[in-house]
């Protein structure tokens, strides 16, 4: 018996379709008109340009979907048309039947011939071995470092016994405040941090610093910056400029969720000048500052990229993560001859975030 779905792009209003398809999958969606809106910022309001979609359709129903999104990132010397695959899924009632692979080698035929140089994205552990069967390179894990700042509530989880509870709390409290110590502010001359509710076009000159120091990243412009972190429905982000003399010398991005049973904070974006450690230093400070007032219980970052940013993270009593590292890897996958998979597949050319991801 031939296979019971087809293959197609995006049509106007199928986004109805992948309200109904992600709800197969995740379980019922509380508020459709917040999706709706946060669909229409992501695809529609992309500074970038439109997306690539690509569906599986049984019937008249979605049951797959492959969307690649438009990302304008610095590869080599040049600003190229790059793109984030995000959000792929099946429906329950048609896995195993080869959606994903179909749906994966049409959408980057189809990203490579509209322009989109490369493909990136942050597949989950299942999705992985498909991704590197459809022709993706593996550039590496995500590496995680992480701050405990409430130690009883992160046992909690897992000691029941309040006497043990208290005491294990104690003691980590005390091993982490004596070996992995929050270090002392830098001094740097006249320099100030400031929440702000959104970038102004300094930071483009910012970007200008930052783009010398890495192969491949996603461009930190004006634009970018205010469409991802200021102008996404019902998110909010605290941003954090350092400044010196009326010039931005780096900026942080971060967000408070729960997660697991615990109330996480993320650093989404830590963007400094290599050569402006105290800097990038002074912005971990600010952070975890930030967090101790909204409470939380652990603090984490993601990146792949210099290892000065893990320097200066240690420096802030943070510690890396083998757990939290492994879960995450980055995939990209040259959708044109004139970039080489090898120069995609070495992770020293890398720089990205969790604020590169579609996470929210």
């Amino acid at each position: 018996m031939g296979r019971e779905w087809s293959i197609r792009a995006y049509q106007s209003g199928d986004e109805e379709g992948m309200f109904e398809l992600e709800s197969a999958v995740y379980g019922k969606i509380a508020d459709k008109d917040l999706w709706m809106r946060r669909w229409k910022w992501m695809f529609q309001a992309n500074p970038a340009g439109a997306p690539v979609i690509w569906f599986a359709e049984s019937n008249g129903k979605l049951v797959g979907q492959y969307p690649v999104n438009r990302m304008k990132m610095k590869i080599g010397n040049e600003i190229l048309n790059g793109s984030q695959m995000m959000a792929l899924m099946t429906h329950p009632d048609y896995q195993r039947q080869g959606i994903f692979l179909a749906l994966a080698k049409q959408a980057l035929s189809d990203a490579g011939s509209k322009g989109f140089d490369i493909t990136y994205g942050f597949p989950n552990k299942l999705a992985f071995p498909g991704h590197i069967k459809s022709g993706y390179s593996d550039v590496g894990a995500i590496s995680a470092m992480i701050k405990l700042l409430n130690c009883k509530n992160i046992l909690r989880k897992y000691i029941t016994n309040r006497l043990l509870l208290e005491i294990c709390a104690v003691s980590m409290s005390s091993i982490i405040r004596l070996v992995y110590r929050t270090g002392k502010a830098p001094n740097v001359d006249a320099l100030t941090i400031t929440r702000v509710s959104s970038f102004d076009e300094r930071i483009n000159d910012l970007w200008e610093k930052v783009s010398n120091d890495y192969e491949i990243m996603v461009v930190r412009d004006k634009e970018y910056l205010n469409w991802r972190f200021v102008d996404i429905p019902d998110v909010d982000y605290a941003i954090y400029l350092a400044e010196k003399e009326g010039q931005i010398l780096g900026y942080t991005v971060l967000r408070c969720e729960k997660q697991f049973g615990l109330k996480v904070g993320r650093i989404f974006e830590l963007v400094v000048p290599l050569r402006q450690e105290q800097v990038a230093q002074a912005l971990i400070l600010k952070a975890i500052e930030f967090f101790k007032e909204e409470r939380v219980d652990l603090v984490i970052y993601r990146m792949i990229g210099s290892r000065a940013y893990h320097k200066v993270l240690r420096k802030g009593g943070f510690i890396y993560s083998h757990l939290a590292s492994r879960n995450v890897r980055l995939i990209a996958h040259p959708n044109t001859s004139k970039i080489s998979q090898a120069f995609l597949g070495d992770s020293r050319n890398w720089f990205l975030q969790t604020g590169d991801s579609d996470a929210i």
